[in-house]
């Protein structure tokens, strides 16, 4: 394993011998094994709750339309159906061992952890393991959706399984760069909106988690804790879901 740092110093990772890295900037960075390995982290789908008012097209960097109430798992498969349709291929299937749901801090959104297998009609059966989170909508009802994922063919996975997990395990992002990665697409006004019932949008600003005092820090720091480094729920601070005598 070889320490990896992306040029643009975003985010770091170790890369297992004889691997290849194909991408390196804005916090993401896959790699791609000899005999077919492939690992992705920090990839990002930004998602809108709700169809465009007046049929209007999504805003630029919007990628589909995905209620937030979605279950994780079926926004896990859409997710990569949409990655798929963009390149005009056919989407991987999908099938479960385990989605585990993660216990984090509201502001963290929804968050899990998937195991099971996957297929492709371009590539040999494989079996993949992933972290994914889905933040909370901002004040206009977009949410940002956060990636880990490896893939190594089946024949591969007693003798890898551990070596993909390391991998993923190493995944670090900066500071700097986590908070801008996980704040709201669309930040609330810095002035503060009148609240009345002609103002549905301040009481929605009013009321988000990202409202707080804070807020982009305890993000950061949660999701570094919580997702990158598995830290134990007993061992996690208050702030990040753990226990009240951790704070």
């Amino acid at each position: 394993m070889k320490p990896y740092t992306t040029p643009d110093k975003s985010a770091s990772a170790s890369v297992p011998a004889g691997w290849k890295v194909v991408r390196g900037d804005n916090t993401v960075i896959a790699m791609t094994g000899p005999q077919g390995e492939s690992v992705s982290l920090g990839v990002t789908a930004i998602t809108q709750n709700a169809a465009s008012p007046g049929g209007k097209p999504l805003a630029s960097g919007i990628s589909f339309v995905m209620p937030y109430a979605t279950e994780m798992p079926q926004k896990f498969v859409r997710i990569f159906q949409f990655a798929s349709e963009s390149a005009h291929q056919t989407a991987p299937q999908f099938t479960f061992a385990s989605a585990t749901p993660l216990r984090v801090a509201p502001i963290l959104g929804q968050c899990a952890r998937f195991l099971g297998a996957v297929s492709d009609a371009s590539k040999p059966p494989a079996n993949f393991e992933s972290a994914m989170c889905s933040f909370p909508p901002d004040f206009v009802g977009v949410s940002k959706n956060v990636l880990l994922y490896a893939q190594v063919p089946t024949s591969l996975v007693p003798q890898e399984r551990s070596l993909v997990e390391s991998v993923l395990k190493s995944y670090r992002i900066p500071p700097q760069w986590l908070k801008k990665k996980l704040a709201p697409f669309y930040a609330p006004p810095k002035t503060q909106m009148p609240i009345g019932a002609s103002n549905a949008a301040a009481l929605s600003i009013m009321g988000s988690v990202w409202a707080q005092e804070g807020a982009a820090d305890t993000a950061a720091d949660c999701f570094d804790v919580s997702v990158l480094r598995e830290t134990p729920t007993y061992r996690l601070p208050a702030k990040c879901g753990g226990p009240a005598v951790n704070q």
